[in-house]
Parts: C-alpha cells; sequence; structure tokens
C-alpha cells in the first residue's frame, strides 16, 4: 500500500471517528408525537410535549408540528394558548434542553 493510500485510509478513519462523535453528543433529539390535552372548564387545547433543541422558536415548531396541515391560525392566539399550557412560559424566551408543551389545532 502506498504512503497516498495509508494517509487516506488514516483521514477517512479520522474522520468516521468525529462523524460518530457528533452525532453522540449533539445528534438530533426526536420529537415527541404524545398528545395530551389541557383543560379548564370551558376550553380543552390538544398539546405536544416537545424537547427544545438548538436553533428552535416557537414558530419553527409550530411550523413543524402543523407540517401537513399548513398554519393558517393567528400568531398572538398561538403564544396566548402556549403561555396558558406551560404556567406563563415567555415562548420568546424558550431554554435549550427543556420540555415544553405547544398546542395542537385540529381543522
Amino acid at each position: 500500500m502506498s504512503r497516498a493510500s495509508k494517509w487516506a485510509m488514516y483521514m477517512l478513519f479520522f474522520l468516521m471517528i468525529i462523524s460518530v462523535y457528533n452525532d453522540l453528543s449533539q445528534g438530533e433529539q426526536p420529537s415527541s408525537s404524545t398528545h395530551n390535552s389541557h383543560t379548564t372548564d370551558n376550553e380543552k387545547i390538544l398539546v405536544v410535549k416537545r424537547t427544545i433543541q438548538r436553533g428552535d422558536t416557537l414558530l419553527s415548531i409550530m411550523e413543524e408540528i402543523h407540517a401537513r396541515n399548513g398554519f393558517p391560525w393567528r400568531m398572538d392566539q398561538v403564544v396566548h394558548d402556549f403561555k396558558w399550557i406551560n404556567d406563563g412560559q415567555d415562548p420568546y424566551e424558550l431554554t435549550e434542553q427543556q420540555t415544553y408543551y405547544f398546542p395542537l389545532y385540529m381543522d
């Protein structure tokens, strides 16, 4: 085996080790598809439980949850519902690796 071939094999092995490390340490967490509901006397809201990953926002998660049907709801209603089901949590200050409930709207 030539010197260049050995060097290429070492580089390939090194890149593979880095890739495995990144997948294990920063791998994408699957979103929970568990649907629950929160109710009061007059209102029932279906929710999806999600753990926040880097770069997630209220809007990006809502678009992902409602990808099949689009997202025709008013953002002020979404913010209101998010705060209600998460005990007043500000949806614009989500904490990475923290779990929150997001409203699930049905047509």
